[in-house]
């Protein structure tokens, strides 16, 4: 017989570990009560309670203590299974899954995604009437960044915010790749008219109230959506890759998520946690959930376990002044609005000749020359370098953006302006998609009675330019002559041609000249002229170019790929355009398809 012990044990808690039926606690209980001579349970059920109302279980625990047989009593409990382990009783049995609705996610996805988000969710800062405040947003496009209203609301016009504040751009900023303390990210400006839609938060939530309050108006939650698109001022998507809201699904009650953020302005965070039920049930706007998140927090990116986007995490609702719940806007539903967020305005530098995938290094300047060229006042473009500088290479590129804007680009080698100014004029107005019917009206020399320039000047090039006119309609024509640092413009053959066009193209409204290697631009006005002097390839430059590629094969830049193949292609080829060209295609290859070891 055990001795008893000289504390009383906790009955309550035995009894609760008590796994199974009473039966067959009874049961094993009775055989050790029987060899101690002890009541039985059934005698403790009806016989032993003196009328009072206690557990028999309890009784029999306490009776087994005071009959110094408990030990044997939770022996023989615990070799049937009928006694749940206590704290100080931990038993190695496997593995479990304690959260069924968590599941498991995969490193490779968790990883790959969490890259994206540090390239796509961004920091917003706003300035406004001397306050500063500060949201989060993402990337949705190439050029678009998805937040809330109410974090852009103080610089919207009153009284309805629906319209930006008349220079308020610069009261806007967006920050990249705030990811630690010490290291300040990536600034980029807004453009200047930077709203592109927007919806309002619902008026009872404004008030401060929470979902059992609301008793009204619930339909109205339908449309106020509390989302704002803001413009960037150029196309940083390009390079880090956005989430396509079309492509958003709709959240389910209990599902895992994670909210990417940038609370109170720090560096950017992450916090897991689980969705409720979308509310109000019939329309789904709103989605409950227990992630952490603090002031900065609004505008933050929701991801599920994938790291699919699924929402735009709103704020939180409070009750008795205790918080509630967290709530995000489910992105399916500013999806369904079907905005123009893929659209860019302003310059888009091009990474590749679509004609023949060779990739584009820097060259900004030249495409932003091209760019003027199209929509302001300059109508002559000079491109200076060395040849291996990729300077021929400057007539894919503008041949490519002639191409984009639908106009006619027809790209000549100096070398070829020894054939006759009649056979140089046909070559031009046939690319311009002129038959023999127009080309054939081109005045002939020899039936000419005047010196070579004055034919020119008197009929050769009036007849061209009406022709040509006729030809292109509201198109552009664009001139690429290539070549002329070896030989320049003469007045001699067809470069007498040029140098006429030359005098024409600054108040000609379809004529625009590339041309390079130099040439004499004669009296081209300075506001009609722009040059560009090649620089040499940065690994900067080879880093942009390799983002977007990547972006545009995979729709991701991933963890600092294009920076790996601008570092090994930059030390290799150091700067050498063609050297660069010719084993980019190859690197590329091997970072998106790595070959297995």
């Amino acid at each position: 017989m055990d001795r008893p012990l000289n504390v009383t044990p906790d009955y309550a808690r035995l009894v609760d570990a008590v796994t199974g039926d009473r039966e067959g606690f009874a049961e094993l209980y009775d055989t050790l009560a029987e060899a101690a001579g002890a009541a039985t349970y059934l005698m403790l059920e009806f016989g032993l309670s003196d009328g009072e109302l206690v557990d028999p279980m309890r009784l029999a625990f306490q009776q087994a203590h005071e009959g110094g047989w408990l030990s044997k009593l939770l022996g023989a409990l615990r070799q049937h299974r009928r006694l749940r382990s206590g704290a100080a009783e931990v038993q190695f049995s496997g593995e479990a899954v304690l959260k069924p609705s968590a599941g498991m996610s995969l490193v490779g996805t968790s990883r790959e995604g969490l890259v994206d988000a540090g390239l796509r969710v961004c920091l917003v800062k706003v300035d406004a009437n001397g306050k500063q405040s500060c949201g989060t947003g993402f990337l949705i496009g190439p050029q678009t960044v998805l937040t809330n209203h109410h974090v852009v609301k103080p610089l919207l016009e009153e009284p309805n915010h629906t319209t930006r504040r008349l220079g308020s751009a610069a009261n806007l900023k967006i920050l990249f790749d705030y990811l630690e303390h010490g290291r300040p990210g990536k600034q980029v400006n807004v453009a200047e008219d930077w709203l592109v839609a927007c919806s309002g938060t619902h008026a009872l939530e404004s008030d401060g109230m929470v979902f059992s309050d609301i008793k009204d108006d619930l339909e109205g939650f339908r449309t106020c959506l509390d989302f704002a698109v803001i413009r960037l001022d150029h196309a940083v998507g390009r390079e880090r890759g956005y989430y396509e809201l079309a492509r958003c699904a709709p959240p389910v009650e209990q599902m895992p998520l994670i909210v990417v953020q940038h609370p109170h302005a720090s560096p950017m965070l992450v916090t897991d946690g689980k969705a409720g039920a979308p509310w109000p049930a019939s329309i789904g706007t709103r989605l409950p959930h227990d992630a952490n998140t603090m002031v900065g927090s609004s505008g933050g990116l929701v991801v599920d376990e994938a790291y699919r986007p699924i929402a735009l995490h709103q704020g939180c609702h409070h009750q008795n002044g205790k918080p509630v719940t967290n709530v995000a806007i489910p992105t399916y539903h500013i999806a369904a609005l079907r905005l123009p967020l893929s659209s860019i305005e302003g310059l888009d530098p091009i990474w590749q000749i679509d004609a023949t995938q060779a990739p584009v290094f820097g060259r900004l300047r030249l495409q932003e020359l091209l760019n003027a060229a199209a929509q302001g006042p300059i109508r002559v473009i000079k491109v200076l370098g060395s040849p291996r500088s990729g300077i021929s290479f400057s007539a894919d590129i503008a041949r490519q953006y002639a191409m984009q804007w639908r106009d006619v680009a027809v790209r000549v080698s100096s070398d070829e302006l020894t054939a006759g100014v009649r056979e140089i004029g046909i070559r031009w107005l046939a690319a311009a998609g002129a038959g023999p019917d127009v080309t054939s009206q081109l005045p002939i020399q020899q039936e000419a009675d005047t010196a070579f320039s004055a034919w020119m000047r008197d009929d050769f090039v009036p007849t061209f330019m009406g022709l040509l006119e006729q030809v292109v309609a509201n198109r552009r024509f664009w001139l690429i002559v290539d070549n002329l640092a070896t030989r320049g413009l003469s007045a001699d053959d067809a470069g007498l041609l040029i140098l006429h066009l030359l005098e024409r193209a600054p108040t000609h409204s379809l004529v625009r000249l590339v041309l390079l290697g130099g040439g004499d631009t004669g009296a081209v006005p300075t506001e009609a002229l722009g040059t560009e002097n090649i620089q040499s390839v940065t690994r900067a430059d080879i880093e942009a170019t390799a983002a977007k590629h990547l972006v545009a094969l995979t729709g991701t830049a991933g963890f600092n790929q294009a920076l790996a193949m601008a570092t090994s292609l930059h030390a290799v080829c150091r700067g050498d355009v063609e050297m660069l060209a010719k084993h980019f295609p190859s690197v590329l290859r091997d970072m998106v398809f790595p070959k297995e070891v």
